[in-house]
Order: structure tokens, then sequence, then C-alpha cells
């Protein structure tokens, strides 16, 4: 398991750092990876495309285990569709708040 810990602000100039760090959790190889944004200031819709593009390269368990108000405030006003899941493959993806 690999938890990556996210704080300051996530939008279109840092969410491209927030990517590459994830990428770097994801070729670790473990089967679970954490995302904790408790941290986080103000997150952009950069940021949820990367959570979304992340969770579907991810080969295992993809979970956001606590989100900020800020995450929050952004998910309630898009209303994304849940992260994607493929728990046939052995693989699930979710957002816990």
């Amino acid at each position: 398991m690999v938890r990556v810990t996210v704080s300051g602000d996530v939008d279109a100039g840092t969410a491209p750092m927030l990517d590459r760090a994830l990428q770097q959790a994801l070729d670790q190889g473990q089967d679970r990876l954490e995302i904790d944004l408790a941290g986080v200031t103000h997150f952009s819709c950069a940021g949820l495309v990367v959570l979304v593009q992340t969770a579907e390269r991810c080969r295992g368990d993809f979970v956001v285990v606590r989100t900020a108000a800020a995450v929050r405030r952004l998910l309630r006003v898009l209303d994304p569709p849940p992260l994607p899941s493929a728990s046939s493959e052995g693989v699930t993806a979710e957002l816990r708040f």
C-alpha cells in the first residue's frame, strides 16, 4: 500500500505535479493506492481530472481516504460520476468522505 498525502492548492498549475507524484506511486507496483486530501486548501477541476485518470490507470485499489472542505465543495458542485471500478478484474476505485 502506498499513501500519497496532498496539501495546499491543487489547480491547473499544480495538477501536473500531483499527476507525476501519483504516477510514481503507481510505478511502485503496490496493490493499493490511498490519496489523503485533508490538507488541500483549494481544489480545481484539474485536480479532479488527475484523480479520475489515476483511478483509471491504477492496477489495484484506488481510495481517497480523507478530503478537505475545498475538495468536497467541488465534488458537490460538479456531482461527478463515481471513480471507475473494475471489481470483476479485482480492481476497485472509490471516493470515501
